[in-house]
């Protein structure tokens, strides 16, 4: 009975050994594992998430911090306090949508070269005014062709050291790497400046500059503006596309002459809507310098342009739709093409405001045009048989900042 008793007991005891060592064993294991992993970075302002770090900061200027070598998918999303980040060479992979809807990101400076990134890393920031970054990297060459305004400066500075306008033109020329500016104007009778935007307009011939100051630093560049005439406005255009160089061949002169008129100049749609087209729209003046006019209006301006850069060119007179229309020819080594400013220069939504240049009629053969509803009488113009660039400018995409880019 007894000797029962003691077996009963020892098995008991035995029970209990073996629970506590395999609890002990599972305790080493854990230890063991918790060993294996490494150690969590603690960054004050940021919290991992299952992309990585997202920063949760309320700072208007950001250096991402040493630890840091990737800036991850959403890492500042929708984040409204930050208005710069500072990239420093720690950084060497910058993904999408790191910086998705920071709606008042003014600028980002990249440190190093060698930091790439992905296209849409600063998608849907509308406030975005430059990107700083060496000329030899990847992201440089990301954002020209973007069209996203980059400079090679790490501090303040302006896009430009002179702007070329005539009276009542307008232009938006801000301090780049810049987040508080205060903008002056030397002369408010040639041309007045929004303190707080940069925004200037001009109100006579004469010279002007503007100042920005930030703290007790001042960055100014120069405003000239000449008389309001159609021959000062292509002296204009050719000093503000930098189209004096010898540098610059005849087929870009002839896209930047066909940009400079989508960007600036609007088809006077409303008149059109009423059936009451002022004679100006009819003509260059309607385009150089009323800035408002109809497709022979763009034509006439366009041909201008051309004339004083020597380059041949002619207004074709047709119809397209069913609709009178008129366009331009111009002459590039030995052939010619069609170029109608005008069409690459849309309505969009009932609106004329459109100021990104597209390229579906630029530099087009006759076959072309004629298979894109435009007609005329062929035997009274130059052949233009070439079909080089045909296949050129039909394509579109979203830039990285979710805008609609129309590439050539």
């Amino acid at each position: 009975m007894i000797g029962s008793r003691k077996r009963s007991v020892y098995r008991i005891i035995l029970f209990f050994a073996a629970a506590f060592a395999m609890l002990l064993f599972s305790m080493c294991a854990y230890a063991e594992e918790q060993d294996d992993e490494p150690e969590q970075i603690q960054i004050p302002g940021y919290v991992e998430t299952d992309y990585g770090y997202q920063y949760t900061g309320s700072e208007s200027i950001v250096t991402i911090p040493r630890e840091i070598t990737e800036l991850n998918h959403y890492m500042f999303y929708r984040n409204q306090a930050v208005r710069a980040v500072i990239v420093p060479a720690n950084v060497a992979f910058v993904s999408e949508y790191a910086f998705c809807q920071c709606n008042n990101l003014r600028y980002v400076c990249f440190l190093s070269a060698s930091t790439r990134a992905k296209d849409h890393f600063l998608h849907k920031t509308p406030g975005l005014v430059n990107i700083s970054a060496p000329k030899n990297s990847e992201i440089y060459a990301m954002c020209v062709k973007d069209q996203i305004p980059v400079t090679v400066a790490k501090g303040p500075c302006f896009p430009k050291k002179a702007v070329y306008l005539l009276p009542n033109d307008t232009e938006l020329v801000p301090l780049y790497n810049s987040l508080d500016a205060v903008y002056a104007t030397s002369n408010k009778k040639v041309v007045t400046v929004n303190r707080k935007t940069g925004l200037i307009c001009a109100k006579k011939k004469g010279k002007t500059y503007i100042t920005a100051t930030v703290g007790n630093k001042k960055y100014r560049y120069t405003v000239v503006v000449y008389t309001r005439t159609e021959s000062q406005r292509v002296k204009q255009i050719r000093k503000s596309e930098d189209l004096n160089s010898g540098k610059v061949s005849a087929i870009m002169k002839v896209k930047a002459a066909h940009d400079w008129m989508i960007r600036n100049v609007r088809y006077d749609y409303d008149s059109h809507l009423k059936g009451k087209i002022p004679g100006v729209a009819h003509t260059s003046r309607g385009s150089l310098i009323r800035k408002l006019c109809v497709c022979d209006g763009y034509a006439y301006g366009f041909k201008l342009i051309m004339n004083s850069l020597h380059i041949p060119c002619k207004v074709v007179h047709g119809s397209a739709k069913n609709t009178r229309h008129a366009w331009n020819m111009v002459k590039l080594g030995k052939s010619w093409y069609h170029v109608d400013v005008t069409w690459d220069d849309p309505i969009i939504g009932e609106s004329n405001a459109n100021v990104t240049p597209r390229y579906d009629y630029f530099l087009k053969s006759t076959d072309y045009m004629k298979s894109h509803s435009h007609n005329f009488q062929v035997k009274k113009y130059p052949k233009c048989t070439n079909k080089k660039y045909d296949k050129k400018g039909l394509s579109n995409y979203r830039n990285m900042l979710d805008k609609v880019i129309y590439s050539w």
